[in-house]
């Protein structure tokens, strides 16, 4: 009696289809508008700023804390299994909100995977 309790307990949960929730999808960059510049490399536009990440610390002349911000790439490459082909797939998907980089700057991966900040 008990084995046919159990087992039906068992076809009950097949049946009913116990899925785990979807994960929600984070919007690539491919997504984002791009604003047309003077020279022939398009420029994204950062997506509209997610209270719910969390934030980059940023100093007061703008520069963001790398040592912090190379910590969340570490958790993404242990999260994800693999290095990121480029800082753009790694911002993407990343979980944080990018703080946007000092004037005439950009971020860069280098070989060591580390974020960098190097001249446009």
């Amino acid at each position: 009696m008990v084995v046919l309790g159990f087992t039906a307990l068992f076809v009950a949960l097949v049946v009913t289809g116990c899925k785990p929730k979807a994960a929600a999808v984070p919007t690539p960059a491919a997504d984002l508008p791009v604003v047309a510049s003077t020279d022939a490399a398009p420029v994204v536009v950062a997506p509209p700023v997610d209270s719910n990440l969390p934030q980059v610390k940023v100093s007061p002349d703008g520069v963001p804390d790398l040592h912090e911000f190379n910590r969340y790439l570490r958790r993404w490459i242990v999260s994800h299994r693999q290095r990121p082909a480029n800082f753009e797939e790694f911002a993407a998907s990343a979980g944080v909100q990018i703080p946007t980089p000092p004037a005439g700057k950009k971020y860069e991966l280098d070989k060591g995977m580390h974020i960098v900040l190097v001249d446009q």
